[in-house]
């Protein structure tokens, strides 16, 4: 469903919108949200770090921190951040999206290369359960791999299984709060990522 001059909170697109070749400090900056923008991809524009953008969202009295509009004025405070260079990889994706809609299995994906920063914020939530590395990350991947194919976006087309873990109960698009419920879900039901992926493996579902 598409909803004109909407910016979803997509970290996957938003991360092409990452400012190239500024370097500067400011106590408070204005932004102006353009098509495509979300506020974890501005999140690491000003502060290098996709998970600050719930302080945006609270400074701005943005309720709602996955829907922000096209032509929104943010107020940032960059006191503790600076805005950063995008990387080449983040540049890339700019290009790489939209990409062609594809159904694999029982779920509609995007087409596409695994994304760096996508990836980056997946791991940073597995590290909190320790997953970060060895079997239970790899674990992850493989099922975020079979499930999503790593998109964000990916909606089932027969059930309410939406995002990069095939959640029923979804409703966020940013990959940052996916990556939370995914994980407390893996540590509630299975324990451990790796038993999540057993299962996987003997049922293909989990």
């Amino acid at each position: 469903m598409k909803i004109k001059q909407l910016a979803l909170m997509v970290g996957i697109t938003g991360a092409a919108f990452l400012g190239m070749g500024m370097k500067v400090s400011a106590d408070e900056v204005t932004h102006t949200v353009k098509s495509g923008e979300t506020l974890s991809g501005i999140s690491a524009k000003y502060f290098g770090d996709y998970t600050r953008y719930i302080e945006i969202a609270n400074s701005n009295n943005i309720k709602n921190a996955d829907l922000i509009f096209v032509g929104d004025t943010l107020k940032i405070d960059t006191t503790t951040g600076e805005i950063v260079d995008a990387t080449a990889e983040e540049a890339a994706i700019e290009a790489t999206t939209p990409a062609t809609e594809t159904t694999e299995s029982t779920t509609t994906t995007t087409t596409q290369a695994t994304d760096g920063s996508v990836e980056s914020i997946v791991r940073a939530a597995a590290s909190a359960y320790g997953w970060d590395s060895g079997a239970n990350w790899e674990a992850i991947h493989f099922i975020i791999q079979h499930e999503s194919s790593w998109n964000p976006n990916a909606q089932n087309p027969t059930s309410t299984a939406y995002g990069l873990f095939q959640m029923l109960v979804e409703t966020s698009s940013d990959p940052a709060v996916q990556a939370a419920n995914g994980m407390a879900y893996i540590a509630s039901r299975y324990g451990t990522p790796v038993n999540a992926m057993d299962f996987w493996q003997a049922n293909n579902w989990y």
